[in-house]
C-alpha cells in the first residue's frame, strides 16, 4: 500500500466557480471541472485514476454550470485561472509534485506542463480571493 501526503482539510460545501467574475456571470448551479480533459485521461486509465481518484482536489475543480455549459472553462486562460486557483488554495508544494507525477504518465505531453499552463494567465488578472 502506498501511503501519500494528507490532502488539506478544504470544506467540501464551498459553492463558488472557480471562474467567478471572468468573463461571464455564474448560473446553472456547479458542476465538477477536469484540469486535464476527459478526453485525454479517457486514453491513459493510470492517470485517469490519479486524477479522479488519488488527487481529485488538484484535478478536478468547482465550476459553475454556465462555465462548463458554453465551455468557458476550456479556454486556454480559464484553466491557467483554475490551476493558479488550486496553488493559491493549496499551495505550489502540495500541488507542484502532484501535477508532475500525472504529466510523467503521458506520452503526449504537449500543454501539461504547469510553466505552459500558467503562461496563459492574463495579464491583468487578479485572482478573488487576492482582493481580501
Amino acid at each position: 500500500m502506498r501511503l501519500r501526503k494528507s490532502t488539506p482539510n478544504i470544506p467540501n460545501n464551498t459553492a463558488v466557480c472557480g471562474l467567478l467574475g471572468w468573463r461571464h456571470s455564474c448560473s446553472e448551479g456547479f458542476n465538477g471541472h477536469h484540469l486535464i480533459s476527459k478526453n485525454r485521461l479517457r486514453g491513459n486509465p493510470k492517470a485517469k485514476r490519479y486524477a479522479e481518484h488519488t488527487h481529485p482536489e488538484v484535478f478536478i475543480t468547482r465550476v459553475c454550470g454556465f462555465a462548463n455549459r458554453t465551455k468557458l472553462a476550456d479556454q486556454q486562460v480559464a484553466r491557467a485561472i483554475l490551476l493558479k486557483g488550486k496553488i493559491d488554495l493549496f499551495g505550489m508544494d502540495y500541488v507542484l509534485p502532484i501535477w508532475e507525477e500525472i504529466v510523467g504518465m503521458f506520452e503526449d505531453k504537449s500543454e501539461l506542463y504547469m510553466a505552459w499552463i500558467l503562461s496563459n494567465l492574463p495579464d491583468d488578472y487578479l485572482h478573488v480571493s487576492d482582493t481580501f
